[in-house]
């Protein structure tokens, strides 16, 4: 099998991993996520999936400013994540290894790239909790929150999975949920997909290939 039916089929495997798998435990995400994939950009050269995947968004950053994908995005490579603030597992995995990413670029390279996370709890991760306690961990990434239903149609867009796993003695609540790293292109189409724990290095060259 080659070609776009090659990559739908990559890709389909990917996002048809259960939720249940990333369950965030701290002592089981390690157990519970798999091997790095290699990045299952489509084979045609358009650098665009055969598949109904992504679409539009708009939401809040940590300063309380409307985000338009559509346009603030426009011209950039875009990382997007989705994630919690205070997710104890995979989350913090990936947002290092986004911004290690980062640092592996030329200084140029690295300016024309837009890391990204949506958050899939916006009743916790208000505008001031990301502007705070999420930054002192994240300072580059850019992070996004909005009512229920504009999450609801990000997560949507982008076929995110998410599950209450349990309730943790301080009230926090825990998710399951799919962790992988969409790469946009400038357009915000679909451009690439990567699993949750690929290394910096293996971002970073995602990234060159696309800029």
């Amino acid at each position: 099998m080659t070609g776009p039916a090659a990559a739908y089929a990559v890709l389909l495997t990917l996002l048809t991993i259960p939720a249940a798998a990333y369950a965030h435990e701290p002592d089981q995400h390690a157990a519970h996520t798999p091997r790095a994939a290699p990045d299952p950009a489509s084979r045609d050269g358009s650098g665009a999936f055969p598949a109904d995947i992504g679409g539009p968004f708009r939401l809040q950053d940590a300063n309380g400013r409307s985000i338009d994908s559509r346009q603030d995005f426009k011209g950039q490579l875009v990382m997007l994540f989705f994630g919690y603030a205070r997710c104890p597992g995979i989350c913090p995995v990936a947002l290092d290894a986004m911004e290690h990413a980062l640092d592996l670029l030329p200084a140029e390279q690295a300016g024309k790239v837009r890391p990204v996370m949506i958050t899939i709890d916006p009743g916790h991760d208000t505008s001031e909790l990301l502007r705070t306690e999420f930054a002192r961990e994240h300072p580059r990434i850019m992070r996004l929150t909005g009512s229920d239903a504009q999450i609801k149609t990000a997560i949507d867009a982008y076929r995110i999975k998410k599950a209450l796993v349990h309730i943790t003695a301080e009230g926090e609540p825990v998710y399951a949920h799919g962790s992988w790293i969409y790469l946009l292109d400038g357009e915000g189409n679909l451009s690439g997909i990567l699993p949750p724990n690929a290394s910096g290095e293996d971002i970073a060259s995602a990234l060159g290939r696309r800029l």
